[in-house]
């Protein structure tokens, strides 16, 4: 089995994280959570498991799922 690139998939969420930071207006959505994969909203959602369900359902790779205003929280699931 192949190891998975958690260093490159860390990367593309630092990039999400820069293009939800970069989004002009984002203030106005303090307080919910948003989904960004490749550098697109990809939903607003107001609770973690809707955006969560969300991310799941709507395809593979890396996605940031985020509470707006909150500082990030990274979670390494590596052994």
């Amino acid at each position: 089995m192949r190891e998975r690139d958690f260093d490159a998939e860390m990367d593309a969420l630092r990039a999400d994280k820069a293009a939800l930071d970069a989004l002009p207006g984002v203030g106005h959505l303090t307080g919910k959570w948003v989904v960004v994969r490749g550098g697109i909203l990809r939903g607003i959602f107001d609770d973690f498991g809707a955006a969560g369900r969300h991310m799941v359902n709507t395809g593979g790779g890396p996605a940031l799922i985020h509470r707006v205003g909150d500082p990030p929280v990274v979670i390494d699931l590596r052994r």
